[in-house]
């Protein structure tokens, strides 16, 4: 069970929702336009998004420390002993996949931590929200040379250490298989070649890692 509840997320996430609609006003006095790099975006959002869940953990548990400095947690809640690593990300542009990452060498010294992935849409009105507990160094893929440390979480391995506070996750190897079992029903006997490629089509994705469709929730 997550000590972060829906209460939590929709309070931090009001604020966060805020904060975005100064940062648009604020970048196009200039003449600048916020949403034309999400990657950027998402770098000046996270430290609203570290304080504003901050605060709202500090309502319900003591001792709870946001401060910001380079090397320290994210947050810490002092009356649970736990640290909280925050991330915030998009989807890309193309293709709309969803990197979950971490820096490699932080959690290889700290042994395993908390994550709470903040997913937001690119105009920042549609949400997922996962919180990892207990996540270690064998959760996530050995950084390549070009990544500068950053690790891709391996989402069917930490599967188990996820908690979905916002939006909701999918299992798309179900949802694949079902659609084909549906085809091959339909498909009449005399069709073999058709019936043998379906069997295949089922055989692929009940022997893959486990893919997953994000239902984004919006935030009103």
């Amino acid at each position: 069970m997550s000590y972060i509840d829906r209460g939590h997320v929709s309070q931090s996430l009001n604020r966060m929702k805020h904060f975005h609609s100064d940062l648009q006003k604020l970048h196009r006095g200039y003449g600048l336009c916020l949403l034309d790099n999400t990657g950027r975006r998402n770098i000046l959002m996270s430290a609203a998004q570290e304080e504003f869940f901050a605060q709202a953990l500090a309502e319900d548990y003591r001792n709870v420390i946001n401060n910001g400095k380079t090397g320290e947690p994210d947050i810490v809640i002092g009356e649970l002993d736990k640290e909280l690593e925050c991330k915030i990300t998009t989807p890309r542009s193309v293709g709309g996949g969803i990197t979950l990452q971490t820096d490699y060498a932080t959690l290889s010294k700290k042994g395993k931590l908390d994550y709470l992935y903040v997913v937001a849409d690119k105009l920042f009105k549609n949400f997922v929200v996962l919180h990892y507990v207990d996540l270690t160094t064998d959760d996530f893929a050995f950084p390549s040379e070009s990544s500068r440390g950053k690790a891709k979480l391996i989402k069917h391995v930490a599967e188990a250490k996820c908690h979905v506070l916002w939006g909701n996750i999918r299992n798309k190897n179900d949802q694949e298989i079902n659609k084909l079992k549906v085809k091959l029903r339909e498909c009449s006997e005399r069709a073999i070649k058709t019936r043998q490629k379906i069997e295949r089509s089922i055989d692929y994705w009940t022997n893959q890692p486990t893919h997953f469709i994000y239902d984004f929730e919006e935030l009103i």
